[in-house]
Parts: structure tokens; sequence; C-alpha cells
């Protein structure tokens, strides 16, 4: 147990930076810098973490209301829990390669003195730890929301608390589970990466379709009463739902009743795994390739298309890198070809949207802009070369090199899906050419900040030291302050576009030039400062 804690310990503070803030700290010299840096990310952090409780709490605060009006307020207890597995099965899925099967450090950990059954739990508990952040956040606003609408007393809330703790258990072992099968497919053929890829991708396409299928009126109160009682009655095949609702409600004993069995599932599942564990993470780690292999043509490229090439083949290199700053791509091609199938008077039926049908290409251009401001393909360009860096600092090339490289990876990555998203939502809306021009430049331009303002906080916050990739592409400050930024910048022109009282066209045109000022700002930085700060990293 103490070899475990430890490798847990040293697993946090390298996923999270504590080591890395701490060494930081120590240094007199730069000590009031990082102060600064270190309070501004806190400071960020903290206003979106408030944005997100605000938003979480009015939605259960409007269910609440519509469930006490019907008599139903209990039922909402079982949606939290709900949402509390949802949430955790999925993001064990989705971290569970990068935590269990194809962590960095295993085959540091393998030869040390420990048993692959204490490298498990390791693995299991920092796994557990970094979903259940996310578990908490969906959760406790609707636990606070029930507790002052029910009027339950204190002693509701640290029971509630400690068993939204452990209902995630049991998901998180499922998905972990779940993902080991994918894995492995992927790495039986060739291109194991793009195999995965496609895998995850059904997978995800599944789960957002499951979610159309119980849509929730939160415009109607009754409408929405009467979705929520129906999708908790559907929520049975899932008896700890409906045990955490029980204990809630006055009998203790189905809390036990729960922490008992997930605990057994845990248990039994990590004894299980701890046996055949290394086997598992070979088998994961296995690349296929062809018997023979013959060398082609070599051809000779300029410094910075020889950049992109490099950087495009290290982003399709880990199907990772690609699910967390392509997502925002991915969801706005699936939600282009979903309204194809369907219809969008269909989708503005289910959402009651007032002249649905004619909001179509603006409603369309904010679903694309959102996307758009998800897909930071650049704000961990420079942390996934990890230790590798050195490498491409040794080349006898200028950082205003390497800027354009990255910047066009990733604009080749986003404009042509960007146009092709664009020029679906024309065909299909009926809205004049010019308004189309104007849309596509917006949303162009939108990706050139997106990619220019990632690589600009990269440089300025990147995150080299990591186990994982995940750590990279995810955990790391720079994705979240650059999603922030350009979540910010996407709002702040719809807003324009919506209130200004210019025609739509003319109010994306000036978005348009507004976001490319701000990109060309942004790259007269890196142009003057950027070739210092790289030098330093």
């Amino acid at each position: 147990m103490n070899k475990t804690w430890v490798m847990l310990k040293a697993n946090l503070a390298n996923s999270y930076g504590i080591a890395r803030i701490t060494r930081n700290m120590r240094s007199k010299s730069a000590k009031p810098k990082h102060i600064a840096k270190y309070i501004g990310i806190a400071a960020l952090v903290l206003a979106v973490g408030a944005g997100v409780l605000a938003t979480v709490t009015s939605y259960y605060f409007l269910m609440a209301q519509a469930l006490q009006s019907a008599g139903q307020l209990d039922t909402m207890l079982g949606v939290i829990a709900a949402a509390c597995c949802a949430g955790s099965a999925f993001m064990s899925f989705y971290k569970a390669p990068g935590h269990l099967y194809a962590s960095r450090d295993f085959d540091l950990l393998v030869p040390l003195p420990v048993k692959p059954g204490a490298i498990l739990a390791s693995k299991i508990l920092s796994m557990y730890i970094s979903s259940l952040g996310i578990s908490m956040l969906i959760t406790l606003p609707g636990i606070a929301v029930y507790g002052v609408m029910s009027g339950a007393g204190f002693l509701f809330y640290p029971a509630a608390i400690a068993m939204l703790m452990i209902m995630p258990l049991i998901p998180m072992v499922a998905g972990a589970l779940v993902a080991f099968p994918v894995v492995w497919l992927g790495s039986r053929f060739k291109y194991s990466n793009a195999v995965t890829l496609i895998l995850y991708i059904i997978l995800m396409v599944i789960v957002i379709i499951g979610s159309m299928v119980l849509p929730m009126n939160m415009v109607n109160p009754g409408q929405l009463s009467a979705d929520v009682i129906n999708m908790a009655s559907g929520l049975d095949f899932y008896p700890p739902v409906s045990w955490f609702a029980k204990a809630l409600s006055g009998a203790p004993l189905w809390g036990l009743l729960i922490a008992a069995v997930s605990f057994a599932v845990l248990g039994l599942t990590s004894v299980l795994l701890a046996r055949i564990y290394t086997r598992i993470n070979a088998a994961s780690r296995e690349r296929h390739t062809r018997s023979s292999f013959k060398l082609g043509g070599v051809s000779v490229t300029g410094v910075v298309p020889a950049l992109v090439i490099k950087d495009i083949k290290g982003f399709f290199s880990s199907y990772v890198y690609v699910l967390n700053a392509g997502i925002g791509m991915i969801l706005f091609t699936i939600y282009n070809i979903a309204v194809i199938a369907v219809g969008f008077d269909t989708v503005a039926g289910v959402l009651e949207l007032p002249g649905g049908e004619g909001l179509y290409a603006l409603i369309s251009a904010a679903v694309g802009a959102f996307c758009i401001a998800l897909s930071s393909i650049t704000a961990p360009s420079i942390s996934v070369e990890g230790k590798t860096l050195w490498l491409l600092k040794s080349l006898p090339i200028r950082f205003a090199d390497i800027a354009k490289g990255k910047i066009l990876m990733s604009l080749t990555m986003t404009g042509p899906l960007t146009l092709i998203n664009c020029i679906l939502i024309y065909l299909t809306s009926g809205m004049g050419f010019v308004p189309f021009i104007a849309m596509a430049l917006a949303l162009c331009a939108l990706c050139v900040f997106t990619a220019v303002f990632g690589l600009f906080a990269n440089l300025l916050v990147p995150k080299l030291e990591w186990n994982n990739i995940v750590q990279a592409v995810k955990q790391s400050a720079s994705v979240g302050i650059s999603m922030i930024v350009n979540t910010v910048a996407a709002i702040g022109c719809g807003l324009f576009v919506a209130l200004s009282g210019l025609p739509m066209e003319t109010g994306l045109f000036a978005s348009a030039a507004f976001l490319a000022v701000l990109s060309g700002l942004v790259w007269l930085y890196l142009l003057r400062k950027g070739q210092r700060v790289f030098d330093a990293l």
C-alpha cells in the first residue's frame, strides 16, 4: 500500500504540475514572475468554474421547479446519480487508454521492485481522481438545489457527497474495460491509430444519438417534468441509481449496499486485472507492420512545408491528440450530416424554436463558431514535443518558421472542414451568396485566431513533462486558456452580430476583420519575442 501511495503522489504531482510549480517557486529570481502567472491561471480557472457552476445550477433549478410542481421532486436524485455515472463512464472510457494501457512511464515502473497490482492500483486511483472533479462539477449543484427545494437537513449534504464519491466506481471500471478492446483491436492493424480513432468516433456518434433520444424541454415546465420522469423510469436497468435515490430519501441501508457492491466490483476487477496487467499493456502496445519494407522516392522541400508535414504526422500519430484537439471539427461535421439526414425542422420541433427553419443558417453558424473554438490544435503543439523538444531546438531554423509550420498544420486540419461545412449549410439553408461568403470568412478567421492564439498560449505555459499524451493535450493550462479565450472571442462576435442592428452579413464581415486584427497582433508578438521565449524552454 505504501508503494502504491508513493507512485500515486508522484503521478499526481507530475500530472497536475505540482512538482513544476514547487520547483519554480524555489527560484528566487523568477519567483515574482511565476507567482503572477499562477495567480492569473488560478483566477481564470475560478472564473470558468464559476460560470460552469452557474449554468449547471440554473438547469437543475428549472428541473427542480418543474418536478416539484408535479410532486415528483425525488425523481431528481435519480437524474443526478445517472449524470454522475454517465460522466464517470465516459471520462474513464476516454482516459483509460492513456492512464492504464498506454502510460508513458509503464516501461520504467515494471523493472522496479513493485508488484503489477500496486502499479495498477496507482493508475486506477489516478484515473478516479482525475474524473472525480468532472463528476462533482455536474452533480454537486443538483444536490444543493435539491437540498434547498426539499428542505433537507444538514446531514443530507455530507451523506450525498460521500455517495457521489462512491457512485463513479462501477462506471469507471466499466469504461476502462470497454476501452481495452478498442485499443487492442486498433493495435491489430497496421494503421492502428486510424483504426482506433474510427472506433472512438463511432462510439461517440452512438453516444450523441443516444442523448438525442432523450430530449428534455427546458422551455415548457410541464413537458420538462414529464421528460425527466420518463427518463428516470428508463434508468431502472442500473439498480444503483434507484438505490442512490432511496438512500438519500431516508433509507441509509441502501447507501451501504451501494458502497459494498461498488467496492466489491472494484476490488474483484483489480485483483483479476493485476494478474494479467503486464500482458494487457504488452498487447495494447503492439504495432503490426509489413514484413517487408522498401524505401520509396526521396523528395526535397522547403523548411516550412517540411515542418507542416512533420506536425501533421505527429497529430495523426496519436488518436488521443486527434480526439481532444479536433473534437470540435468532428462534432461540427456530425451536426451538419445529422441535419441533412433528419432535417433541421425536426431539430427545431424538438427544441421548440419559433421560426426554426428560418434561423437555421444563423444557428448553424453559431454551432460552427463554438465547435471551432473547441478545436485548439496548436494549444498543445509544443507540449506534445515533450522531452524531445531539444531535437527541434537543435535544428538550424528560426522559431518563426516553427510557428508557421504549426499554424499552417492547424489550418490544414480546420480550414477545409470549415469550408465544407459552410458549403453544406449554404446548400441546405437557402441563404444568399453574400451571407454565405460572410459566414465562411468569419468562421475561417476564427480558425486563424484559434491557431495563432493557441500557439501563443502554449509558448507561454507549455507542459513538457508528462507520462501520457492526455496530460499534454487535455490537462495543460495552455489548452484551457486557449479554449476559454477562443470561446469568449466567438461569443463576443456572435453578440455583436445579434445586437449591433447591422445586417447579418455586415456584422459577420466586421467580425472577420476584428478576428484578423487580433490574430495579426498575436502574430507580431510571436515574431518579435517568440524566439527568446522558445529558446528559454
